[in-house]
């Protein structure tokens, strides 16, 4: 948060607990909002539900680097822990009915592709932080959001959007 703050200085007084509001505001929602993903997903579908959250994502990451103020970027933080909340939760039942679409009765399909995603959810997490380390100062904190978390979207939309069932 101290770029962010030598940005948009914050009013003298603020302790660092309200400066944390930024990076907690993302968590606490996106908690939150887990458990709201299996009631869309049962009323619009689980492939749209992910679609949707996808492209919500892209859109308010987008937003996170534009924003004008301190206030509007802890919202749509908040807002961008809707969109994940919704692709963590139902990004693992969506491997589910793909695994049981393809017939895969010894669950070797299912299996692979859990593997595939929590390798990519853990090496995502520690390859952001190792970026973050070496290239936030350099570039500031509105290109790092643009140069990490929009590519990462890329691949997820195109097969969303044309592959999969």
């Amino acid at each position: 948060s101290s770029g962010i703050n030598a940005e948009w200085p914050l009013r003298p007084g603020v302790t660092p607990g309200q400066e944390d509001l930024l990076a907690v505001s993302l968590y606490v929602f996106l908690g939150l909002c887990v458990v709201g993903g299996a009631p869309l997903s049962r009323r619009f579908g689980t492939r749209r539900v992910l679609l949707g959250g996808t492209y919500l994502s892209v859109l308010v990451t987008v937003f996170c680097a534009i924003v004008p103020n301190y206030v509007s970027l802890v919202v749509s933080r908040v807002c961008l822990s809707v969109s994940i909340a919704l692709n963590l939760s139902l990004g693992l039942v969506y491997l589910a009915q793909l695994s049981s679409y393809h017939g895969s009765s010894d669950r070797t399909f299912y299996e692979r592709a859990i593997n595939i995603v929590c390798t990519a959810y853990s090496l995502g997490g520690g390859w952001c932080g190792l970026l973050g380390y070496l290239l936030l100062e350099s570039i500031g904190w509105r290109y790092f959001i643009i140069l990490t978390s929009v590519p990462l979207h890329i691949p997820p939309l195109i097969l969303l959007q044309f592959f999969l069932p």
